[in-house]
């Protein structure tokens, strides 16, 4: 008999100025895979974020069971939690013996202690089937035996919830399978795994049971075998009918907007060599940065966006954020493009569809894509009027106004917290640039923060909130 191994009961957040969150209580029983399905805002993120302990206690309300022992706080969770993630802190010149077994860091050990480790971790590993050395490099595994790795490692710690939050963007579609069919054999009884992917395959794949979250609750739990495929899934969450997709999306376009004086971004240092300067910038307002002189124009794109954060500081929703590389803005979703509508600026060789699922550096959700399709095709149809190009189409094929098109829809799918653009025309026609205009409005009204840095005023005069001379 299957056994209770985690549940939640009405865990609620108390404001909704972080998202929405209702009530949701569930049990999650000992071997099995539970996969987390719903748009983005539909209480999902939320749901895991306070479970991980990644929210304030007192900004929700709820109880929780691990063993049928009470916890009434998710840091208490903390211990029994495995955050399954290749982002996780994994040193490449670590042995398979080294990163499975120490903890904390890699401490020396004498040449006996080492040996007998890798001994021991070799009978361990023979034991989940697989053939590999303990002295074996981390950064030289194959991408499938580094999963297996990551998992071996949560059984050893001897931890009862794991939670898998990856895209699998490495991983082809044979080997998504296998390492589903290996850790279903693998995984405990007295463990539970909660997977939060947007990767269609592995969600699908993987998962013995969908959690389907809409607008803040729990609408359904069911068994994968009691679904006829994923499209079945999909429609129950977004809706079976256009006009029930258009206004999923809508929703989550408009929800959880802020007050437009909220601040979301904000930059300060010295950005030409004379008075240290801070840039602050609300959330859903169009501002547009005049700088007549090209290198210093685009000495401020690189400053604005992180590509240059030397003596910058870097907030995000009022908390400091440390900026090394300009990946580290771009997982917090502030966006920069330079080149819209430039060769080299979409896969030429790719498809359309393919250059859509680009930007998923920090989660598109693939539902998000799926409902979005009928936008890119909506914007090619009507405004490009061509009713014979298609998804599976190569980029190459398109004419500038139309890889503009897809640029921009694929960052509106991104659904980016601030939209860094520089010189946004140079590239495009007449047409070109209504299409851009039109794009920029769509991204504010969804109330993402749009910086456009350019040269001269003309063009930006009727959809900017602001307008910066420097």
């Amino acid at each position: 008999m299957m056994k209770i191994l985690f549940q939640v009961k009405n865990l609620s957040l108390k404001k909704e100025s972080m998202g929405k969150l209702y009530n949701a209580s569930i049990s999650f029983f000992g071997g099995m895979i539970y996969s987390l399905a719903g748009l983005d805002y539909s209480g999902r993120d939320i749901f895991l974020k306070i479970i991980k302990g990644n929210i304030d206690e007192k900004k929700y309300e709820g109880v929780f069971f691990v063993d049928n022992k009470l916890l009434n706080s998710a840091k208490k969770i903390k211990e029994y939690i495995y955050i399954f993630s290749l982002q996780n802190k994994i040193i490449d010149d670590w042995t398979v013996a080294e990163y499975i077994y120490l903890r904390e860091g890699k401490w020396f050990l004498s040449k006996n202690n080492l040996r007998n480790m890798i001994k021991r971790i070799e009978v361990v590993l023979g034991d989940f089937g697989l053939d590999i050395s303990g002295s074996k490099k981390v950064g030289e595994l194959g991408v499938l035996t580094r999963y297996q790795i990551e998992f071996i490692r949560a059984i050893i710690l001897n931890k009862k919830i794991v939670i898998i939050e990856d895209e699998f963007t490495n991983m082809k579609y044979e080997y998504i399978e296998l390492f589903s069919k290996w850790i279903k054999t693998n995984m405990k009884e007295d463990m539970t795994i909660i997977l939060n992917t947007y990767s269609q395959m592995a969600s699908y794949k993987c998962s013995d049971i969908f959690v389907c979250f809409k607008k803040g609750c729990i609408v359904k739990v069911c068994r994968k075998d009691s679904i006829e495929g994923i499209d079945k899934l999909y429609n129950f969450i977004v809706g079976s009918t256009m006009n029930e997709k258009i206004s999923s999306l809508s929703s989550v376009y408009t929800y959880n907007r802020l007050h437009s004086n909220d601040e979301v971004y904000s930059v300060s240092g010295n950005f030409f060599g004379k008075n240290i300067e801070t840039y602050s910038f609300s959330k859903g307002k169009v501002y547009s940065f005049i700088i007549e002189d090209h290198n210093n124009r685009y000495k401020f794109f690189e400053a604005i966006s992180g590509v240059n954060n030397r003596d910058k500081k870097y907030f995000i929703e009022g908390y400091y954020q440390k900026v090394i590389r300009v990946q580290d803005l771009i997982e917090k979703k502030i966006i920069s493009v330079d080149g819209i509508g430039e060769r080299d600026f979409l896969a030429e060789n790719m498809s359309i569809e393919d250059n859509l699922l680009l930007p998923s550096l920090n989660k598109i959700s693939n539902l998000n894509y799926l409902i979005n399709q009928y936008e890119l095709k909506r914007v090619i149809f009507e405004e490009l009027k061509s009713k014979d190009i298609n998804k599976s189409d190569l980029v190459s094929a398109l004419d500038v106004n139309q890889k503009i098109c897809v640029s921009l829809e694929r960052w509106l799918i991104f659904r980016p917290k601030v939209f860094i653009i520089f010189e946004p025309f140079i590239y495009c026609d007449n047409y070109g640039l209504s299409l851009i205009k039109n794009y920029l409005k769509k991204f504010a009204k969804a109330g993402t923060t749009v910086i456009v840095i350019k040269s001269r005023t003309e063009y930006m005069e009727d959809i900017s909130d602001e307008i910066i001379c420097i």
